[in-house]
């Protein structure tokens, strides 16, 4: 039987490229990123960004099941991110469902060697969508590589209070 440490380095084994949208040209490789992304602009007013209440899933259908809605929240040291919600690609990623969870409470997210939590912190810092290309090593699984695109949301628009998250198998 498998460790979770050793289960988690066959699984999640590098990341091929990672950065902030203003640090790079953006490129996405899946539709469902390239449409997630065309969709949170239009909800972005002009400088603001987009409200969880912006978002309806009737308008994006195709996209549901690659979809995360993270919540932040105030931590003691520093904020805590809790999943609210989760597609069905995103579950297989995380390996189950992890509704109403906080990222530092599961050892696959906490652990990370290209840590998840470190991505969620840099959106919060540098006020940019994240995105990277993963690859995904496992042989149950149909896909080598995913690709996930982190966006900040805001009840104000100015302080961000949770992130919407597109993720989507590389063929």
């Amino acid at each position: 039987m498998m460790s979770g440490n050793s289960q988690r380095q066959e699984v999640y084994q590098a990341v091929r490229e990672a950065y902030c949208l203003d640090e790079a040209p953006f490129n996405p490789q899946t539709e469902l990123v390239r449409k997630g992304y065309t969709y949170w602009k239009s909800m972005c007013h002009g400088n603001r960004f987009p409200a969880r209440t912006d978002i309806d899933p009737t308008e994006v259908p195709t996209l549901l099941s690659g979809i995360t809605l993270v919540d932040v929240e105030a931590g003691k040291d520093a904020p805590r991110f809790r999943f609210r919600l989760m597609g069905d690609f995103p579950v297989i990623i995380a390996g189950g469902n992890h509704t109403g969870a906080y990222f530092d409470e599961l050892p696959a997210l906490r652990e990370d060697p290209f840590s998840v939590i470190d991505v969620y912190m840099r959106v919060l810092e540098k006020r940019q969508p994240h995105y990277w290309r993963r690859d995904f090593v496992n042989p149950h699984k149909s896909f080598r590589q995913y690709e996930s695109l982190v966006c900040p949301l805001s009840g104000d628009g100015e302080n961000i209070d949770m992130f919407i998250s597109f993720l989507s198998p590389i063929s």
